[in-house]
């Protein structure tokens, strides 16, 4: 396993199934959230590849 302190938000791109603390934050204060497969309702955020309401 890679040590995490050595890593930067630029490479956090390059890992596989990982989300930047933003992205984390706002699906912890949306309501619910979705995957993006289906079609988002009124109000709908984009919260890396999830569709999240507030």
């Amino acid at each position: 396993m890679k040590n995490l302190k050595k890593l930067s938000r630029e490479n956090l791109s390059s890992l596989k199934g990982g989300i930047t603390w933003e992205c984390a934050q706002t699906q912890a204060s949306a309501s619910y959230c979705h995957p993006k497969t289906t079609p988002p309702q009124e109000g709908a955020v984009d919260a890396c590849n999830k569709w999240c309401y507030f």
